[in-house]
């Protein structure tokens, strides 16, 4: 289990590239604001 921290661009990005890298595992994407990629 792939557990990234950070729901901006580079979370996005290292949560994509491992799933990308072990498709079988899963991935979990945690932002303590209410919603994702709001800054960009």
């Amino acid at each position: 289990m792939f557990i990234v921290i950070g729901g901006g661009p580079a979370g996005f990005f290292g949560a994509i590239r491992a799933r990308e890298t072990a498709p079988g595992q899963p991935v979990v994407l945690l932002e303590k604001s209410h919603q994702a990629l709001r800054k960009v």
